[in-house]
């Protein structure tokens, strides 16, 4: 027994003894409730609080009190009750509105909670404990902006308190707000703060804001701190992103070799490593790693589209097919994936299919709500479609679509550089000159001509500076996903 324990024994004592004296006097014996409840004695505590509720039933810290004492029990009801009667028993209880806010949240009533919160913060606006509360409520209401608020005035009340900067910290990494996170975070660094999530943050806003190096640092350190296996792996994974990033693959490999080992089936440490094998050239391998992340996830998207597009650098468009047409099952409103298979069955020299297929998706868009997205999309599916019908030798309605896809978007010839250095030769142009008539279809036709003439060169070196580019940064922009 210490010397606090030994202390408190006493007052108890000298309390038992005043409360003997005076058993009609509340005041004393509350006191005496309290002071069981601070060595530990609830049903002590309790069979003197239910005396001063029998003796003044209006007493609301008695009720406040028993709340406290059943929600350490975990009788949450119990404790509820008590909280709302000393509530009703006195409408300024901030405590009492603070505890049954915690309840609230517990049960999952957010709104509830945050209700009597904010009452509870109005009654005492300097509460900390209070505001952090309404911070977390916000925050789970999916209002970052209210929650912050709250933990800057936490800070005024106590500008090193580390709950508030590392969630202050949390909350702008998550809006996209990284200088700003980092400045709340490197605070709490500063006052030798050692929670492995800070350092976390501090990765994630030094690879959104391209600093890899300092990334490598932060995730390392989140890595060395952490001590749940789950959260760790998912550190080492990020970790494993910045040193692709760095364009050091081997150290991205070795991190994410270290999660597959104590667990094979993790998904973004499968993904990942298809990533970095395909930037070794080493193919095959990166596609056994894409097709595992789908046997582990199989709706993952980015897995089947990079195995797709593995398929199509080789060349080989009908396994491209194949796995696009998967990807079609799981998103069959998608246009986009419509769009590249009917692009994939062009190249296949599937020109029927390609041309029903477009049919079909322009067809779509023409019946649904136009946008300026969907207007772009259209235009990309008749620029697609007056090639193939150009390439099948229908030069009239070949360059009709040419013209309708102009219409739709001016800048269609610049949106589609690339595709058109690709797949539009100079025979196509020819086609198209043949049967062009009148001002559009020459524009239109011209507007082509230009891309495939003289752009061709142009993209083939703007695509081998982004290799270069890629590169330097280990091709791993995708790897971005956020705090999670």
């Amino acid at each position: 027994m210490d010397i606090d324990d030994k202390a408190m024994d006493e007052i108890i004592a000298r309390l038992e003894k005043e409360v003997k004296a005076r058993p009609k006097d509340d005041r004393v014996r509350l006191q005496l409730a309290l002071s069981f409840m601070r060595r530990g004695l609830a049903d002590e505590a309790l069979s003197h609080l239910e005396i001063v509720m029998g003796n003044d039933r209006k007493n609301a810290d008695a009720h406040y009190y028993a709340g406290i004492i059943n929600a350490d029990r975990g009788e949450l009801d119990e404790a509820k009750k008590y909280f709302r009667r000393a509530i009703s028993l006195n409408r300024r209880h901030s405590s009492a509105r603070y505890f049954l806010g915690k309840l609230l949240a517990i049960e999952g009533d957010v709104e509830g909670a945050i209700k009597e919160t904010e009452k509870a913060c109005n009654l005492a606006p300097g509460n900390a404990s209070v505001r952090a509360q309404l911070g977390e409520l916000y925050l789970a209401n999916n209002r970052p902006e209210d929650s912050v608020e709250q933990w800057e005035k936490v800070l005024e009340f106590d500008g090193s308190n580390l709950q508030a900067l590392h969630n202050l910290g949390a909350i702008r990494t998550d809006m996209g707000q990284y200088d700003k996170a980092l400045e709340y975070l490197t605070r709490a660094k500063r006052l030798g703060s050692q929670n492995p999530g800070l350092f976390y943050n501090m990765g994630l806003c030094y690879s959104a804001t391209n600093q890899p190096g300092e990334a490598i640092q932060a995730f390392q350190d989140s890595c060395d701190l952490e001590t749940d296996p789950t959260v760790l792996a998912r550190n080492r994974i990020s970790l494993g992103e910045a040193y692709a990033v760095s364009g050091n693959f081997d150290k991205a490999i070795e991190c994410w070799n270290t999660v597959l080992k104590d667990n094979p089936d993790d998904l973004f440490a499968n993904y990942n490593m298809g990533l970095a094998l395909l930037q070794r050239g080493e193919m095959e391998k990166a596609r056994g790693f894409w097709r595992k992340a789908i046997e582990i996830e199989p709706s993952y998207i980015s897995a089947h589209k990079n195995l797709a597009a593995s398929y199509v650098m080789e060349g080989r468009f009908p396994e491209a097919i194949k796995v696009w047409q998967g990807i079609k099952k799981m998103l069959p409103q998608a246009v986009d994936v419509d769009l590249a298979l009917s692009e994939l069955h062009f190249r296949n020299g599937d020109l029927d299919v390609a041309h029903d297929q477009l049919n079909n998706l322009i067809e779509k868009l023409e019946s649904g709500q136009q946008t300026e997205q969907t207007d772009v999309m259209q235009s990309r599916a008749e620029l697609l479609r007056g090639t193939v019908l150009l390439a099948a030798g229908d030069g009239k309605r070949g360059v009709a679509s040419w013209v309708r896809s102009m219409r739709l978007d001016p800048n269609f010839a610049m949106a589609n550089a690339e595709f058109i250095a690709r797949e539009i030769g100079p025979e196509i142009i020819d086609k198209a000159r043949k049967d062009s008539r009148g001002a559009e279809a020459e524009r239109v036709i011209t507007l082509v001509g230009a891309y495939v003439s003289h752009e061709q060169d142009r993209v083939r070196e703007q695509r081998e500076s982004e290799q270069v580019e890629d590169k330097k940064e280990g091709g791993f922009r995708w790897f971005r996903r956020g705090k999670k």
